[in-house]
Protein backbone atom coordinates (compact mmCIF):
# COMPACT_ATOMS: atom_id res chain seq x y z
CA UNK A 1 0.00 0.00 0.00
CA UNK A 2 2.26 2.43 1.00
CA UNK A 3 6.37 2.18 -0.58
CA UNK A 4 7.35 4.62 1.86
CA UNK A 5 5.59 5.02 4.78
CA UNK A 6 8.47 7.09 7.27
CA UNK A 7 7.79 9.76 4.51
CA UNK A 8 3.91 9.66 4.43
CA UNK A 9 4.12 9.70 8.00
CA UNK A 10 6.60 13.12 7.84
CA UNK A 11 4.55 14.51 5.28
CA UNK A 12 1.16 14.09 7.01
CA UNK A 13 3.55 15.70 10.71
CA UNK A 14 3.95 18.75 8.61
CA UNK A 15 0.53 19.32 7.27
CA UNK A 16 -0.80 18.82 10.71
CA UNK A 17 1.99 21.57 11.65
CA UNK A 18 1.40 23.84 8.98
CA UNK A 19 -2.66 23.61 9.42
CA UNK A 20 -2.27 24.24 13.66
CA UNK A 21 -0.54 27.28 12.33
CA UNK A 22 -3.10 28.56 9.94
CA UNK A 23 -6.10 27.17 12.05
CA UNK A 24 -5.70 30.11 14.73
CA UNK A 25 -6.36 33.66 14.79
CA UNK A 26 -4.07 34.84 17.40
CA UNK A 27 -0.44 36.44 15.96
CA UNK A 28 1.05 35.35 19.36
CA UNK A 29 -0.14 31.64 19.02
CA UNK A 30 0.96 31.95 15.46
CA UNK A 31 4.39 32.71 15.71
CA UNK A 32 4.61 29.73 19.10
CA UNK A 33 3.13 27.10 17.00
CA UNK A 34 5.38 28.01 13.73
CA UNK A 35 8.64 27.69 16.34
CA UNK A 36 7.27 24.77 17.55
CA UNK A 37 9.94 22.39 15.74
CA UNK A 38 12.58 24.33 17.99
CA UNK A 39 11.27 23.76 20.85
CA UNK A 40 10.56 20.31 20.54
CA UNK A 41 14.59 19.89 19.46
CA UNK A 42 15.24 21.81 22.44
CA UNK A 43 13.58 19.16 24.86
CA UNK A 44 15.58 16.43 23.42
CA UNK A 45 18.79 18.00 22.64
CA UNK A 46 19.11 19.57 26.30
CA UNK A 47 17.67 15.99 27.93
CA UNK A 48 19.71 14.14 26.24
CA UNK A 49 23.05 16.32 26.89
CA UNK A 50 22.08 16.15 30.65
CA UNK A 51 22.54 12.80 30.69
CA UNK A 52 26.03 13.49 29.79
CA UNK A 53 26.53 16.65 31.65
CA UNK A 54 23.88 18.34 33.80
CA UNK A 55 26.00 21.93 33.13
CA UNK A 56 25.95 21.39 29.24
CA UNK A 57 22.46 20.30 29.64
CA UNK A 58 21.54 23.81 30.80
CA UNK A 59 23.59 25.46 28.10
CA UNK A 60 22.00 23.82 25.58
CA UNK A 61 19.14 24.83 27.02
CA UNK A 62 20.08 28.47 26.56
CA UNK A 63 21.13 28.35 23.49
CA UNK A 64 17.95 26.47 22.48
CA UNK A 65 15.75 28.65 23.81
CA UNK A 66 17.58 31.83 22.20
CA UNK A 67 16.86 30.12 18.84
CA UNK A 68 13.42 30.08 19.68
CA UNK A 69 13.56 33.94 20.32
CA UNK A 70 15.04 34.55 16.90
CA UNK A 71 12.70 32.29 15.38
CA UNK A 72 9.79 34.37 16.69
CA UNK A 73 11.38 37.54 16.18
CA UNK A 74 12.44 36.62 12.43
CA UNK A 75 8.61 35.54 11.78
CA UNK A 76 7.07 38.93 13.81
CA UNK A 77 9.64 40.88 11.93
CA UNK A 78 8.14 39.37 8.57
CA UNK A 79 4.55 39.64 9.40
CA UNK A 80 3.56 41.79 11.75
CA UNK A 81 6.38 44.76 12.54
CA UNK A 82 4.61 47.01 9.74
CA UNK A 83 1.38 47.16 11.51
CA UNK A 84 2.95 47.00 15.20
CA UNK A 85 4.82 50.10 14.05
CA UNK A 86 2.05 51.66 12.71
CA UNK A 87 0.16 51.41 15.94
CA UNK A 88 2.72 52.51 17.93
CA UNK A 89 4.25 55.22 16.05
CA UNK A 90 5.36 56.95 19.53
CA UNK A 91 6.68 53.60 20.82
CA UNK A 92 10.78 54.07 19.84
CA UNK A 93 10.73 57.36 19.90
CA UNK A 94 11.81 59.25 23.37
CA UNK A 95 8.69 60.68 24.73
CA UNK A 96 8.26 64.64 24.77
CA UNK A 97 7.45 64.61 28.40
CA UNK A 98 10.78 63.33 30.11
CA UNK A 99 12.60 65.48 27.47
CA UNK A 100 13.60 67.52 30.83
CA UNK A 101 14.23 64.45 32.94
CA UNK A 102 17.54 62.49 33.70
CA UNK A 103 17.33 59.35 31.57
CA UNK A 104 16.86 56.19 32.63
CA UNK A 105 19.33 52.86 31.62
CA UNK A 106 18.39 52.57 27.94
CA UNK A 107 17.09 49.45 26.61
CA UNK A 108 18.80 46.84 25.42
CA UNK A 109 18.32 45.88 21.86
CA UNK A 110 17.18 42.68 22.75
CA UNK A 111 14.82 43.83 25.52
CA UNK A 112 13.44 46.41 22.92
CA UNK A 113 12.75 43.46 20.92
CA UNK A 114 11.53 41.23 23.30
CA UNK A 115 9.01 43.49 24.27
CA UNK A 116 7.93 44.29 20.54
CA UNK A 117 7.61 40.43 20.25
CA UNK A 118 5.20 40.00 23.01
CA UNK A 119 3.19 43.50 22.57
CA UNK A 120 0.10 42.58 20.68
CA UNK A 121 -0.78 44.08 17.15
CA UNK A 122 -4.09 46.57 17.30
CA UNK A 123 -6.95 44.78 16.23
CA UNK A 124 -6.56 41.42 17.34
CA UNK A 125 -8.27 39.47 19.67
CA UNK A 126 -5.93 40.75 22.56
CA UNK A 127 -7.48 44.48 22.30
CA UNK A 128 -5.58 47.30 21.45
CA UNK A 129 -1.59 47.73 21.44
CA UNK A 130 -0.02 48.61 24.09
CA UNK A 131 1.86 51.43 23.71
CA UNK A 132 4.27 51.62 27.38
Amino acid sequence: MLEKPLSWIFGVLVLMWVLAILFTTEPQARLDRACMPISFIDRFASAGVALADPEWGATTHKVMEEGHFDCRLILWRVFYEDDWRAANPQALTPSSASAGAPAGPRPTLNETLRRMVSTPVAGTDKGQANTQ
